[in-house]
């Protein structure tokens, strides 16, 4: 029983020593990491601290960034439909033709709905079209494939 009473004693002094040197180590390390290797150089924990504050400050400031460009990219998408509104019924009422033509043409209604300030431009287009009268015709092959058949209409 005293062989085994030593043995356990033994074991328990060894275990002690063992945690103390892996205590002191730890510390040591730990130590090491904290305070700065010299006058001029911070701590590598400093370093590690700088580096993830300055990581999670741009993340915030790219967040921040993304959400207020997002609050005036909404702004400006309401300004334009706004806009495009406007256009439109300002077409409808001054030129039925242009009007109809926007009806018959969707990408061209889209165009000018994203781009108010082409009105002008489309409406002028069109009024000159519309008084040089001049016939245009377009060539189709017929169904059977015999002929051609010509379509004349005027601008």
């Amino acid at each position: 029983m005293n062989i085994l009473l030593a043995l356990i004693l033994t074991i328990l002094v060894v275990w002690s020593v063992v945690a103390v040197l892996v205590y002191r180590k730890i510390t040591r390390v730990i130590t090491q990491f904290v305070t700065p290797t010299s006058e001029n150089q911070p701590s590598p924990f400093a370093l590690l601290i700088d580096s993830v504050s300055s990581m999670f400050g741009r993340s915030i400031v790219a967040q921040a960034k993304s959400t207020l460009m997002g609050v005036q990219s909404g702004a400006k998408r309401a300004e334009t439909a706004i806009a495009g509104d406007i256009a439109e019924g300002v077409i409808e009422s001054q030129s039925p033709m242009l009007g109809g033509l926007l009806n018959s043409f969707p990408a061209l209604k889209k165009t000018l709905r994203r781009n108010p300030q082409l009105v002008d431009m489309a409406m002028q287009f069109m009024s000159a079209k519309g008084q040089s009268n001049q016939s245009h015709s377009v060539s189709s092959v017929s169904p059977g494939g015999n002929g051609h058949s010509t379509v004349k209409f005027k601008l």
